[in-house]
């Protein structure tokens, strides 16, 4: 006999970066893990190249939300934009509809790297999106 889960919506999440970052995101991308490897190819081998694992590489988050005025996360990225890094820990929290906590990630060491403003069109009624992306050294599913 096989259990069979049913697929979640992703529709409810939460981010928190550090104490007070707390975002309304409409959207989150790039949780993922990607081990960077080194290719050997030795003399004489013909059956194809070996492959050494060097170690985890830093993967960078994307989190889209409808513009807002100034809030803390302007100003962490004005921070880091005068030399002033703060390393900071995070999650991004997953919840079904009723509000009960489904799959959460935590970050390390998370870094703002990239504040990317609204594209504007006067043919669209689009919702004005701000991409902000993050840099972390290491993410880890721990429900």
């Amino acid at each position: 006999m096989s259990i069979q889960a049913e697929p979640k919506t992703s529709c409810c999440f939460a981010v928190r970066i550090g104490a007070d970052l707390l975002g309304s995101f409409t959207a989150v991308s790039g949780i993922s893990h990607e081990i960077e490897m080194e290719t050997f190819q030795e003399g004489g081998r013909n059956t194809g190249p070996l492959f050494f694992p060097k170690g985890p590489t830093a993967q960078r988050l994307t989190l889209e939300r409808g513009v807002v005025y100034a809030d803390a996360y302007h100003m962490w990225m004005a921070a880091a934009l005068t030399g002033s890094y703060t390393k900071l820990f995070g999650t991004i929290e997953m919840y079904d509809l009723n509000g009960t906590l489904l799959h959460m990630w935590t970050l390390s060491e998370v870094y703002p790297v990239r504040v990317e403003g609204p594209s504007f069109n006067a043919l669209s009624t689009e919702l004005a999106v701000e991409r902000i992306e993050i840099l972390h050294t290491g993410i880890l599913q721990v429900v």
